[in-house]
């Protein structure tokens, strides 16, 4: 019969007691783990999606809106940029992705195109016979765009997906436009609903009594009260560098950096509005105006 030293039982059962201490948070319910030691061992096993299950989602973000509400920034932005530099042009538009430029005194050319590479040095200007210019990103422009894009919209969906109390979600960039979502033990349907919510941030003026056109658009604590606003957007989320929470007067606030372009632009619409109410607008609902 196999004899061990007292020093061995015991080491033997301070381990198997040790490993029963480190078990035990894993088939705890959450009330009695209310009243588990702090001091004690508090990890439990988190068992992948193919012991536990759950869910599998594969999203694909929108580049080409991203790239297309890009230039539309950028032709209002380069049409009061050119009328502030009393630089004509002829046509100003966004054709798919790109800006395309005509100007009406071709002498001009040079001015603009410093004009552009100084706000926007991440743009490729090619310029036809005609001396029209087609303003694109150019490849390093295009790349950090999309990866920022990525990088952010990863960061919105795991923003959503924590507020569902989901454990150690995976949440990784998979190929060029392309986010993977696994969720061990989550509910599918409840994921989909809280990542397709979001949050799109434009600021718009409010249109004139009188004027035709624009965008109707409920207030988010007053649905029934609606306002009209103009169409294009002065502001745009992708302007901000960062946003953060703050207190003013003892209530809960946001405050927010803007880019170089979104701080110039903030600056020329409030100096050339003074008196007139811009809205701010989140998924298509206006928070404040």
């Amino acid at each position: 019969m196999l004899q061990l030293a007292s020093w061995k039982k015991t080491l033997i059962l301070l381990t198997c007691l040790g490993g029963l201490l480190f078990a035990l948070p894993n088939v705890l319910n959450a009330d009695l783990k209310a009243y588990w030691p702090h001091w004690l061992p508090q990890k439990t096993i988190n068992l992948g999606l193919d012991l536990r299950g759950g869910a599998h989602l594969l999203y694909q973000v929108d580049l080409e809106s991203v790239f297309k509400e890009r230039a539309d920034m950028i032709k209002q932005d380069l049409r009061s940029t050119l009328r502030k530099e009393k630089i004509a042009y002829a046509r100003l538009s966004v054709d798919d992705e790109s800006v395309v430029l005509l100007l009406r005194d071709a002498q001009q050319g040079e001015a603009a195109r410093k004009l552009i590479r100084k706000s926007y040095a991440d743009l490729d200007i090619d310029v036809a016979d005609d001396g029209t210019m087609t303003l694109s990103a150019s490849e390093a422009g295009h790349k950090r765009i999309v990866d920022q894009t990525i990088a952010q919209s990863i960061e919105i969906v795991r923003r959503r997906i924590d507020e569902l109390g989901t454990t150690e979600p995976l949440i990784q960039r998979q190929g060029e436009d392309r986010i993977l979502v696994q969720a061990p033990g989550g509910d599918a349907s409840a994921l989909k609903a809280v990542i397709g919510t979001t949050a799109k941030l434009s600021f718009h003026l409010l249109m004139e009594a009188g004027k035709a056109g624009g965008i109707t658009l409920p207030e988010a604590d007053n649905p029934a009260s609606r306002l009209r606003l103009q169409r294009e957007a002065l502001i745009t989320g992708d302007m901000l560098d960062d946003a953060y929470p703050t207190d003013q007067q003892g209530r809960v606030a946001i405050g927010f950096r803007l880019s170089n372009v979104g701080g110039r632009r903030f600056c020329e619409v409030t100096r050339n509005n003074i008196g007139n109410p811009f809205a701010i607008v989140l998924d298509d609902e206006i928070l404040s105006a």
